[in-house]
This record gives C-alpha cells, sequence and structure tokens, in this order.
C-alpha cells in the first residue's frame, strides 16, 4: 500500500506544478549519461517507484532469454512527460528481467521528434511520431513491433504481448 501512495504522490507531484529538472538531451545516450546529467532526479525517481508485476516479469525474463538476441531502441525527449514516465520503466523492467542495458539504444529528440544525425530516409522508415516510441527488433535488426507514449494494458502485459508474438497494436494504431 505504501509503494502505492508513493507512486501516486511521485506522479501526482510531476504532473502537478513541481517543476521538473530536466535537461535535452538531443542524440544518443545512454542510461548512465541521464543519471549523470540534471534528468537523474525524474529518472531514478519513477524508477524506484516502479514495481512492475511478478509473474508478467517472469514471462518477461524467460522470453528474452529464448529468444536472446532482441534489441531494443528507445526514441524519447527529457522534455516530455510521457518519456520521463516510462523511460525509466522500461529500464527498469529490463533490468530485472536480467538483459543487459547497456546494449539498448536510447536517443533523445528535440519537440519536433525530428532524430538527429540520420538521413531524411532513415526518420521516415523509423517513423517516429510520439514519445517515447519503443522499437523491439529482432536478432537482424528488423522491427517486432512497437510500445509508443502509453500502455494499453500495463507497460509489462504489453511487452509481453509483443515479445510473445500476440497481436499488438500501439496506442496509435486503428
Amino acid at each position: 500500500m505504501k509503494i502505492l501512495v508513493y507512486s501516486f504522490l511521485l506522479i501526482t507531484s510531476l504532473s502537478f506544478g513541481q517543476r521538473v529538472k530536466t535537461e535535452l538531451v538531443v542524440g544518443e545516450t545512454s542510461k548512465q549519461e541521464l543519471l549523470e546529467s540534471k534528468n537523474k532526479t525524474w529518472f531514478q525517481d519513477i524508477y524506484d517507484a516502479y514495481i512492475p508485476n511478478e509473474d508478467d516479469l517472469e514471462q518477461i525474463t524467460k522470453l528474452l532469454k529464448k529468444q536472446k538476441k532482441n534489441q531494443f531502441e528507445i526514441y524519447f525527449g527529457t522534455w516530455c512527460p510521457d518519456s520521463r514516465r516510462e523511460v525509466p520503466r522500461i529500464y527498469k523492467l529490463l533490468d530485472l528481467a536480467g538483459y543487459d542495458t547497456e546494449k539498448v539504444k536510447l536517443v533523445g529528440v528535440k519537440t519536433d521528434k525530428k532524430i538527429p544525425n540520420i538521413s531524411d530516409e532513415e526518420r521516415e522508415k523509423l517513423d517516429v511520431q510520439r514519445v517515447p516510441t519503443l522499437l523491439i527488433l529482432d536478432k537482424k535488426g528488423v522491427e517486432i513491433n512497437r510500445y509508443v507514449e502509453y500502455a494499453q494494458t500495463t507497460l509489462e502485459k504489453d511487452i509481453l504481448m509483443i515479445l510473445s508474438g500476440e497481436n499488438y497494436k500501439h496506442s496509435y494504431l486503428d
């Protein structure tokens, strides 16, 4: 119960009036670089508060071990409340599942959501329209599916659906 209250208070304080200290990050970065910047507070607070469903986490862990070569790319904005909520949670879920999060490609974008340092062709192919966008790729780098901005059910259930090959549509697909 304390955790639920803490999570509610944390999200409420981030959402209503308290200024969140952020530092604009544009381009490829890492979790460690976020933790060494002004972004540390919001990242660490959300990371610590998030407790995934144990049964879903166990299934995700098994699938990641079985599939071994899955790759993750996250496109986010430090200026974006959805990114500040979801990115730490994604990292915590992957950390708890035993995935080497050093392998996660993390790319910060400006408010125009234009991915820096790539061609217009590559940008169009990635089709990042909202942040955060989590791309889940197979071992050949081909996109399996994506998680966009917020969960349809819960973060862990959405990721589990994607990894298990179930029919999953993110928030902005008809």
